[in-house]
């Protein structure tokens, strides 16, 4: 399988849904982001990916009445944490059949089925279907989801903590997140000047001004999604990172095929 590229794309939620209007989707960004996956797909047939999609006004907007993030207890709390459970699952049978209607093979593997956590952290999972998937030219198709927690019940693992997780198990060549931003911005929120690219020595000197979030997000913003990518990267230094817009008709393209988009974090 490795002799093949193998590179995850991430689907942001702020790109793919309205995250101020709760359980509102974007058709026709999702299909903007179908296409160019599907035209890159075709382009380079040896090609191995893992997709996987934020849940943006869908799962965020319950995940915060109910705070599932920091734990799950009480018969309310249960209840709010099937709501979670089923809003995911609602965007994640929108994208599912975009990518399906565009001629890929994909397969829906959520995470609530094949990961446990403790205080948040994976302690145990079962990714063997997923290799599995990849190994018969399948397309696993993961997202943030509701976890099962042995020390509080249930939480939240982002769309990134789970690649986070799968990257240590799959090693990719290349991670794509797909956002409403075009890259990192250098000068936020002025957002004039965008970062080509970002080592994780560079972040450490200027993480303060990467930060925001459109609209709500239970899983946290930019700033938390490009310290996982960071922290990625220690572990898996050969991995190539890019944050690109996911709004326009070409970035992620462009990232898929190996040209320049957005900014790319990279090892030292």
């Amino acid at each position: 399988m490795k002799s093949s590229p193998l590179i995850f794309v991430k689907l942001g939620g702020a790109a793919i849904t309205n995250k101020s209007r709760a359980r509102t989707a974007l058709p026709k960004n999702i299909e903007n982001l179908v296409q160019q996956i599907a035209k890159a797909y075709s382009e380079i047939p040896d090609m191995h990916l893992v997709l996987g999609h934020g849940s943006g006004s869908f799962g965020h907007f319950s995940g915060q009445t109910y705070d599932t993030r920091n734990g799950v207890s009480s018969p309310k709390d249960w209840l709010g944490f099937a709501e979670v459970w089923d809003d995911a699952r609602q965007l994640n049978e929108l994208v599912i059949h975009a990518f399906l209607d565009a001629g890929l093979p994909v397969m829906a593997f959520p995470p609530s089925t094949w990961v446990i956590t403790q205080h948040r952290k994976p302690i145990s999972f079962f990714e063997e279907p997923i290799r599995n998937a990849l190994q018969h030219n399948l397309i696993p198709v993961v997202n943030g989801d509701v976890i099962f927690d042995r020390a509080i019940g249930g939480t939240i693992l982002s769309t990134e903590e789970i690649f986070s997780l799968l990257a240590d198990e799959l090693h990719p060549d290349q991670i794509i997140l797909a956002s409403r931003e075009p890259g990192v911005w250098q000068d936020f929120p002025t957002n004039t000047q965008l970062a080509e690219s970002l080592t994780p020595r560079q972040y450490a000197e200027t993480s303060a001004s990467v930060q925001g979030s459109v609209g709500m997000d239970v899983t946290g913003g930019m700033a938390k999604k490009v310290a996982i990518m960071m922290d990625v990267l220690q572990r898996q230094p050969k991995t190539r990172i890019t944050i690109t817009s996911g709004l326009d008709d070409h970035s992620v393209y462009d990232a898929l095929i190996g040209g320049p988009s957005g900014t790319l974090l990279h090892s030292e």
